[in-house]
């Protein structure tokens, strides 16, 4: 990722307002018009990030919010995960994240972030961007 296409096709903002929305409204991830995968994502961070909250709301269900500190204890039990969560200073971030999470504005990110994995996957098959 270091064009500016590559930079274009992973919208950090929109990344971080979905993982934060997501532990402030973990229902949103059930919600059958949104099909969420951690190949959404482009970087193993969120990729870890996504799925360990995506594991928390199958484990507990959507009834309360997530904290940065669930997806930290979720996360020890993953060494190699763990260290890349602690190396990215995991437990900031997401707490930025929970913190200036905007849900109304979760639908446009979401949108976002699905047409950035097409395009994303038309890149990879050998379409042009630029």
């Amino acid at each position: 990722m270091n064009s500016v296409t590559d930079k274009f096709l992973n919208p950090q903002a929109s990344i971080a307002n979905i993982l934060g929305s997501l532990c402030q409204k973990p229902e949103l991830l059930i919600n059958n018009d949104v099909k969420l995968e951690k190949d959404d994502f482009v970087l193993d961070f969120h990729k870890i990030v996504f799925t360990a909250i995506h594991n928390i709301i199958a484990n507990v269900g959507t009834e309360d919010p997530i904290s940065a500190f669930d997806v930290d204890i979720y996360l020890k039990n993953f060494e190699s995960y763990y260290e890349i969560w602690k190396d990215s200073k995991g437990l900031d971030y997401l707490q930025s994240c929970i913190d200036n999470a905007n849900l109304n504005t979760f639908n446009l990110n979401y949108e976002t972030i699905k047409k950035m994995t097409l395009l994303r996957l038309y890149k990879s098959k050998g379409f042009s961007l630029e």
